[in-house]
């Protein structure tokens, strides 16, 4: 018997799975990570402390490869890496370089905007934060299954707006973080994925845009496989509250959600 076998949470077939890097491993995912239990987390929020507080002395699961599991079947994990990861990579170096800026790293304590102007793969993108999100199977996911068929089928670009929402974020944080929860007194599930430069969520159930944070990036899906356009995207910096991590959002401040600005230049 195969030593990972296990249901590939993209394709849903039980295989034999291999490790996957989530975030791609190009994209600062390459060194070892401590990984903490949802039991350690929630213990840390309910005592209202940090997860990591060496005092604590919280166990905790050693990654050597870098943040991710064995959740998808080689094919999957070949076919994801080929379609979409790339440009995730693209996306996030460019981010990065702009956060690295001497002039925009002397503006943090100012600002919690941040516009970057570029060319990017809208659906590409939006397919690695997908599958990202099938890697974590989280209750929004879940509840959408038909999301997961975006990921098999590079050139689909179906999906119900009125009820899934993708918003993006940036994070500065070194910690990782994944979250799924339904939010008290609604209806409305979100699964939460966050690792510098980027954190994103999952909405499902989506009926206000005044609950959401960060940018709306579901317009992504209008786009073709492979079709390249020119934008300045708008994106709030989100700060943890590094002892609320278990909760969905659970940021210092909350901006209202901005929406994408494509250039003109189309």
């Amino acid at each position: 018997m195969e030593k990972n076998k296990g249901i590939c949470a993209v394709c849903q077939k039980e295989k034999e799975l291999t490790y996957e890097h989530y975030p791609p491993k190009s994209v600062n995912n390459k060194t070892s990570v401590k990984k903490y239990t949802s039991k350690e987390v929630m213990e840390a929020f309910v005592k209202n402390e940090k997860v990591d507080d060496p005092q604590s002395r919280r166990e905790y699961t050693q990654l050597q490869r870098g943040h991710g599991g064995y959740t998808l079947c080689r094919k999957c994990n070949n076919e994801t890496g080929t379609n979409y990861a790339d440009e995730y990579q693209i996306v996030a170096n460019g981010f990065i370089m702009v956060l690295n800026d001497e002039e925009t790293s002397r503006l943090d304590e100012e600002i919690d905007l941040l516009t970057v102007r570029l060319k990017l793969k809208p659906l590409n993108f939006i397919k690695q934060v997908l599958t990202m999100f099938c890697s974590i199977d989280g209750l929004a996911l879940n509840a959408n299954k038909d999301l997961r068929n975006l990921v098999l089928d590079k050139y689909s670009k179906t999906i119900n707006k009125d009820n899934v929402r993708i918003f993006m974020y940036i994070t500065k944080s070194s910690t990782f973080k994944t979250t799924s929860a339904l939010i008290g007194g609604t209806s409305l599930l979100v699964d939460e994925i966050s690792f510098a430069p980027f954190g994103f969520s999952l909405y499902s159930n989506y009926t206000s845009v005044e609950r959401m944070i960060g940018c709306d990036i579901t317009d992504f899906f209008d786009y073709d496989y492979n079709q390249e356009k020119e934008m300045s995207i708008t994106v709030p910096i989100m700060e943890f509250d590094e002892e609320r991590l278990v909760i969905p959002n659970a940021f210092k401040e909350k901006l209202r959600c901005l929406p994408v600005t494509l250039s003109k230049n189309q």
